[in-house]
């Protein structure tokens, strides 16, 4: 059990947690500053990242509290986290891969997937991990929103030969839209 809380917890946060006992460190887990007026912070959330400006939840808070000794130790087995997600979701083990995030997995999978053609994405979206492929060579071809909608037949349309991945977000980031 210690491995999964570890594993499920830590996920690429190892620095972090070691300086929890600084004031730098205890004030980025501090709650956000919020107006006398309001419960919601005074900071302004972004739409173009992936960003929560009400900080960690109390609950997860105090788990990485509790999990700060083991911060220092890299995670040698993850084989009992990924058995119980695979039966959670009916899956097998092998088909469940982890990272630190979603942005280490879809980079590493766009990069892969898309090696060699073009990945074909809609315009506006989220886009670090087109950008961190980009930066290996690999083109994103765009394709306008519709009346802030992802134009799927003008995305299919746009499908060519060269094409090695078609990328979209449900809900899109930041227009929200979901009919996908």
């Amino acid at each position: 059990m210690e491995t999964v809380k570890r594993r499920a917890l830590l996920g690429g946060s190892a620095t972090m947690l070691t300086l929890l006992g600084t004031q730098q460190a205890r004030s980025a887990f501090a709650a956000p500053p919020t107006s006398p007026s309001s419960s919601m912070p005074s900071r302004r959330a972004r739409l173009e990242v992936t960003e929560n400006p009400f900080g960690p939840a109390p609950a997860a808070r105090r788990a990485i509290e509790q999990s700060v000794s083991f911060a220092p130790y890299y995670v040698e087995d993850e084989t009992e986290l990924r058995l119980r997600i695979a039966g959670q979701e009916t899956l097998s083990r092998d088909q469940v891969a982890l990272s630190n995030g979603s942005l280490d997995a879809l980079s590493l999978l766009t990069c892969d997937i898309a090696r060699g053609g073009t990945v074909l994405a809609p315009h506006p979206t989220y886009v670090t991990h087109l950008n961190y492929a980009a930066r290996r060579g690999i083109e994103t071809v765009y394709v306008p929103l519709r009346e802030h909608q992802i134009d799927f037949v003008e995305m299919r349309r746009a499908i060519t030969p060269a094409t090695r991945m078609v990328y979209f977000c449900n809900p899109n980031n930041p227009t929200a839209d979901d009919r996908s």
